[in-house]
């Protein structure tokens, strides 16, 4: 088992290192597929300004590719709260398969399957520092404050649904 926290800290450090080489005017960034679709169809003037850099949860199926040899012959089943992840890996080959938690829940509910009722074990990949933080408002950016201390004094944050659909139809 992959933490995608770890992933998390990869993109930001793509980030980081493409707007240090590019220094582009405007930078939108895509960890969410729902988004990116949204984009290419009701708004694809935005396109030019999406980030170049894979998701959270690509960049740890190609590290588990690049650098964990052992799991090689493996499928990778993404665990999201998110169906849209599906879309992402048809359209970058990466996954093989998405779960979601909430179907995880069901399942484990309906099968009276507790998960206290098993030990824990650590995660195979190195721990994440701040991009565990990710997932909640403002992560991406405190992630991005180890790179680039003082970022977010230059940044704006604009997350969740329906507050970045409707800051970006205006634009």
């Amino acid at each position: 088992m992959f933490d995608v926290g770890f992933g998390a800290e990869l993109t930001t450090k793509s980030y980081v290192e493409y707007i240090k080489k590019r220094n582009p005017k405007l930078m939108i960034s895509q960890p969410c597929p729902a988004l990116v679709t949204w984009i290419e169809l009701y708004h694809p003037e935005l396109l030019p300004f999406l980030s170049v850099a894979d998701s959270p949860m690509a960049h740890t199926i190609s590290m588990i590719k690049n650098f964990f040899p052992q799991y090689a012959g493996c499928k990778v089943v993404a665990i999201s709260p998110c169906y849209a992840k599906r879309h992402e890996f048809d359209e970058n080959g990466l996954g093989d398969m998405v779960v979601t938690m909430r179907s995880i829940s069901e399942y484990l509910e309906q099968n009276r399957i507790s998960l206290k009722s098993y030990k824990a074990l650590p995660y195979d990949n190195p721990l994440a520092e701040r991009g565990v933080l990710y997932s909640t408002p403002g992560g991406l950016l405190r992630t991005a404050e180890r790179f680039v201390p003082g970022i977010g004094k230059k940044t704006r944050k604009i997350e969740g649904y329906p507050l970045v659909y409707e800051y970006l139809g205006k634009r």
